[in-house]
């Protein structure tokens, strides 16, 4: 956007994704998550004709995965499932950080289990000519014990045929298309002039005084150099590990001080998490605990330039373990910044994060408190 006078002006157009505030237990792996006893179910058996089950090393064929588009950081894929028995499968995950599930019978998802499946997209590193699944129906013959110790599953387990699990692991499908994918249709993008950036994903980012010369894209959680009060050796970066997609999010333990602020970055378009490909948004935003121990917080996304034209945000979801303010839609946008809104958790919520159940507890752990933000930049144009 520009003003009258000429001037770039820094302005933006948003959709916030994402504003997830987590709250899990304390001897949980690495991200703070332990498997919930409602992890494997058990279905009634009933007796099938040999003929109607089907074996694992059937899937790696049956199973089509087939490359649709590719933005040069990800491939869409599309897995489709119908061809094994002419109906709905079961379930099916992503392995081994081979995938990353986008949509389920078009349900958007993020990383989710897909059940009762026909076809699903996910994302893949470009470069993959294969994924790995984890696939359960009740036609199957299993091949992985889900109880057995260090063993884990997306769902359950129950089914028909054989006699013991009716889940096959490690099912490898090789990924057909590769040589002609294209990037997919964008929806029609806001004015984008000289100066500006559109159409970006952002995630909230550590700020370069807080991780130096550390990589973002690291495996292991990142220690951050924090100077608000009461953060002081409290908060932590990770990197998220799923079919090369970059972002992350912050562990955060107790502040020292009660109503500390914490300051934090946004960055948009910074694939693989370097800074250098993107650009920070602004001035980021900051994190208010209004009651630390029940997961309860402020969010303020900060104002940008004065000299600035009124921008837009709109807000498009949340994590269901996550109640947040935020009372906007495409017609009634948000049209001042800084924007605040709350984000509190959702006590006992049960979902899945890749093969682990997480249950929310009641309160905060030790392990502290988990908190990412995700945003959609349709516009950004830096002061100059």
């Amino acid at each position: 956007m520009r003003l009258s006078h000429g001037r770039t002006a820094a302005a933006a157009l948003l959709a916030l994704a994402c504003a997830a505030l987590l709250a899990v237990p304390s001897a949980a792996g690495p991200l703070g998550a332990s498997r919930s006893s409602s992890a494997r179910g058990f279905l009634p058996r009933r007796s099938l004709l040999a003929a109607d089950c089907l074996a694992c090393s059937t899937l790696s064929t049956c199973i089509k995965a087939s490359c649709l588009s590719s933005d040069g950081t990800v491939n869409y894929v599309q897995i489709d499932l119908s061809g094994c028995k002419n109906a709905s499968i079961s379930w099916f995950c992503c392995q081994q950080n081979t995938c990353t599930t986008t949509t389920c019978d078009n349900t958007q998802v993020n990383g989710a289990t897909c059940n009762d499946v026909l076809t699903s997209t996910v994302t893949t590193l470009v470069g993959a000519t294969s994924v790995t699944l984890q696939v359960h129906d009740g036609r199957l013959i299993g091949d992985y014990n889900c109880g057995a110790s260090g063993n884990s599953c997306c769902g359950g387990d129950g089914g028909s045929c054989g006699s013991g699990s009716n889940v096959c692991d490690d099912v490898v499908v090789p990924i057909t298309g590769l040589s002609t994918p294209t990037p997919p249709s964008p929806a029609p993008p806001p004015s984008c002039g000289n100066g500006c950036r559109c159409n970006d994903t952002a995630w909230g980012f550590p700020l370069t005084s807080q991780f130096g010369n550390a990589s973002l894209s690291s495996t292991s959680e990142l220690p951050l150099n924090i100077t608000d009060a009461g953060f002081a050796n409290k908060v932590f970066w990770n990197a998220r590990q799923v079919g090369g997609a970059w972002g992350g999010y912050f562990r955060v333990l107790q502040p020292s001080t009660s109503g500390a602020v914490l300051n934090l970055g946004i960055c948009a378009g910074c694939g693989q998490n370097v800074v250098n490909k993107g650009y920070y948004f602004g001035d980021g935003f900051s994190i208010t605990f209004n009651n630390f121990t029940a997961g309860y917080s402020t969010i303020t996304i900060k104002a940008l330039s004065a000299s600035a034209p009124a921008p837009s945000a709109t807000v498009t979801g949340a994590q269901t373990f996550t109640n947040y303010s935020l009372a906007v839609s495409p017609t009634s946008p948000l049209i001042t910044f800084p924007t605040t809104f709350t984000a509190n958790t959702v006590p006992n919520f049960t979902y899945k994060s890749g093969t682990i159940t997480v249950v929310v507890p009641n309160s905060v752990t030790a392990s502290g408190l988990y908190l990412a933000l995700h945003l959609d930049v349709g516009s950004y144009c830096a002061s100059s």
